[in-house]
């Protein structure tokens, strides 16, 4: 059989970060989750585009961590940060509890 089409290239660095809002000065974490292998797709990636390390460590930039729980373990505490963005229709809709975190 043939093999299947190779999938759709990433965005840029650029464009994601962007997506991110980073510049809120109140920002303090930005938080990856779903199921483990996206989870972890996601912090690499935004690894990569240079979230988190060392510039964090020293509070210049916004930590990144990895919530690799499912989403119904972290629903289940309803003191934990919560901030949607609609993919439809792109607008924020944020039920934070924590206004400091993007997820």
């Amino acid at each position: 059989p043939p093999l299947p089409p190779p999938p759709p290239p990433l965005r840029s660095c650029a464009l994601i970060l962007k997506e991110l809002d980073l510049e809120d000065p109140e920002l303090e974490d930005v938080v990856t989750y779903g199921a483990k292998i996206e989870s972890a797709f996601a912090y690499f990636a935004l690894r990569g585009c240079g979230l988190g390390g060392e510039r964090a460590d020293r509070g210049e930039a916004p930590r990144l961590r990895n919530y690799d729980a499912s989403w119904s373990a972290w629903a289940a505490y309803p003191a934990l940060p919560l901030e949607t963005k609609s993919r439809a229709h792109g607008d924020a809709a944020s039920a934070a509890s924590s206004p400091n975190s993007r997820h």
